[in-house]
């Protein structure tokens, strides 16, 4: 029994040490990938095993030639590079080839990431070359900027806490005085522009097509990149009901039609909306993954991007313009008494102070008759494409309806249960056949 137990033992300690055992690593070629998505950039690599690799058409995107250790991690299934180890860029010129024929020579250069509403203000802009380095250089001129106006900010602090000592001594020295009583000073304003530090990358921008890159003479670094375009693109719209404002619905598509159940006040944000092929999209984000993409090779789906802020809504009622609508921030708060409700109210930073917009859209009231449609407008007053919906409203005999609809096939069923059941007791019941008796 002992020796039982201790080959248990061993047997355990054996499969710790396979499993705490690092992976191997060797040593390859594989290209960096900054890839645009259609609303920002995101990382990941090729290595030799996925060779072919995806970009969006008509988009910026960085590649970076580089050596470095690769190893395949088996509990996520998927293939991982170690820059820590090794990181070592290849030089020279990217070449992009069509077919056979050399279509273009890309050169190394600076680029950086800006954004000029902020990092979370908005989407970032890709820049190369000179406008890279000057992007940096803006940026770091607003931090300067920033720590010389809290600089001053503070020696303000110090001189309005002795003013303050001062009043205190003597308020009533102040009666007909009021502009002299000191007022604390404002806080600095933070930067808003902000952007990386620039670093070196090959900016490649292609057409829809297959083509094979490689650096000049280094066939190491050969790679194939399929580049697609989306199979439609156009704006979408977050539907809140006021009633359930935490679960909004998406509506994509100028075909599909938006219901309502009688008199309702929804909340419309318009987003720019990209219909992409869920394989080549998920290769996009994280190609050397096995499980990404898989089974979606002739799936579409929407993808959201960023929200549309320079438009009006206008809403329409048996097809006459009855209101333009701005989109405005709001904000939800939680009512007072014991019943836990909510009220949506227009979002004022004066009286909500530091607390952030639930979230930004635009206010329609539907009074549930009639025929309503709504549609985005520029400034321009232009109709943006693919931006109508229908809407139709619910009233509540089509309610009575809708409920009783899917009851139908239930219905017929129980009467054919019924039916064969009669028929069944009918047939028992005229039965002439008997057993034989004796006479």
């Amino acid at each position: 029994m002992k020796k039982l137990v201790y080959l248990l033992m061993i047997l355990v300690a054996m499969s710790m040490l396979i499993i705490a055992a690092p992976p191997e690593k060797v040593e390859q070629t594989v290209i960096k990938l900054i890839l645009f998505d259609g609303s920002q950039w995101g990382e990941t690599f090729s290595p030799k095993e996925y060779a072919n690799f995806y970009m969006l058409a008509g988009t910026d995107n960085i590649i970076i030639p580089t050596k470095t250790k690769v190893y395949y991690w088996p509990i996520t299934q998927e293939y991982m590079a170690d820059y820590y180890d090794q990181n070592e860029e290849l030089e020279g010129t990217l070449e992009v080839y069509h077919g056979n024929k050399l279509i273009k020579k890309v050169e190394k250069e600076d680029y950086s990431f800006a954004y000029p509403q902020g990092y979370y203000g908005g989407r970032p802009e890709l820049r190369g070359g000179e406008a890279a380095k000057e992007a940096a250089v803006t940026y770091q001129k607003e931090v300067e900027a920033y720590y010389g106006r809290v600089m001053a900010y503070q020696e303000a602090m110090d001189e309005y806490r002795i003013a303050l000592d001062k009043f205190w001594e003597n308020p009533e020295a102040y009666k007909g005085r009021e502009t002299e009583i000191p007022k604390e000073p404002s806080q600095p304003d933070y930067p808003v522009f902000y952007a990386t530090e620039a670093q070196r990358g090959y900016i490649l921008n292609l057409e829809p097509g297959t083509y094979t890159i490689q650096i000049e003479g280094q066939p190491e670094s050969k790679r194939t990149v399929s580049v697609f375009n989306p199979r439609r693109a156009g704006p979408g719209f977050e539907i809140r009901p006021e009633q359930k404002w935490t679960m909004p619905l998406n509506s994509n598509e100028i075909k599909e039609t938006v219901y309502i159940s009688g008199k309702q006040t929804m909340y419309l944000t318009p987003y720019n909306g990209l219909e992409v092929n869920m394989y080549k999209y998920s290769k996009l984000q994280k190609l050397p993954s096995v499980s990404s993409g898989r089974g979606g090779e002739m799936v579409y789906f929407w993808m959201q991007l960023d929200y549309i802020n320079d438009a009006k809504l206008q809403v329409l009622k048996d097809n006459q313009l009855i209101d333009e609508v701005d989109l405005k921030k709001w904000y939800v708060q939680q009512t007072a008494d014991a019943a836990l409700g909510y009220e949506i109210i227009e979002f004022n930073p004066v009286e909500l102070g530091e607390r952030p917009p639930s979230f930004e859209g635009y206010k329609v009231d539907l009074d549930g008759t009639g025929r309503y449609s709504f549609r985005l407008v520029d400034a321009e007053g232009k109709v943006i494409t693919e931006s109508e919906r229908l809407v139709r409203s619910i009233g509540s005999q089509s309610r009575f309806f809708a409920f009783l609809l899917p009851l139908i096939p239930i219905l017929v069923g129980i009467l054919i249960w019924v039916w064969r059941s009669s028929l069944s007791a009918s047939e028992k019941g005229t039965d002439k056949t008997s057993t034989p008796q004796a006479v």
